[in-house]
């Protein structure tokens, strides 16, 4: 009976802190998406070039020519993302390298996300919650769109032989 118990216990706390590591990481990728969406709208036109161009290497260097390459051929440049979260997660580890930092003073790093395409997914709650923080602590007003372009052309039914 002890076994069970143990056992029992352990498969809880495994659970349970599970839970806990990846509620972690989709607030940090929450909490660099909001902030690049942020810091990218303050930068010049030539900082912003700089982040595109960083963005593309990265993706490239992380074995995404092949995202690059759907991307070029589905929307006609290789930097259109499905949706917000992916484009400003990309877009914050970019920042990162470059030394950019976020825009809001007090948060002096980017969290290190490993992956921005699966990190967190565009109609998260954690956004919500990153977002009203952000409003209340700093009065940064700033959210992202739920949209996502690749689920949206899956579900049309006016056009059954678009190519995905």
């Amino acid at each position: 009976m002890k076994t069970i118990i143990v056992i029992i216990v352990l498969v809880v706390a495994i659970y349970v802190w599970r839970k806990i590591k990846l509620a972690q990481a989709r607030h940090a990728a929450a909490f660099n998406v909001l902030l690049a969406k942020y810091t990218f709208s303050q930068l010049s036109e030539d900082d912003k070039e700089k982040v595109l161009d960083k963005t593309m290497e990265i993706i490239e260097r992380s074995g995404g020519g092949r995202v690059l390459a759907r991307a070029a051929e589905r929307y006609g440049s290789p930097l259109e993302f499905d949706n917000e979260a992916e484009q400003y997660g990309w877009y914050a580890l970019a920042m990162a390298e470059l030394n950019i930092p976020p825009a809001i003073p007090d948060i002096g790093v980017w969290n290190l996300v490993k992956n921005p395409f699966f990190a967190i997914a565009p109609t998260d709650k954690m956004f919500r919650h990153v977002s009203k923080y952000l409003r209340n602590k700093y009065s940064v007003d700033i959210s992202i769109s739920g949209k996502d372009r690749f689920v949206e052309e899956l579900l049309e039914t006016d056009k059954p032989n678009k190519p995905i």
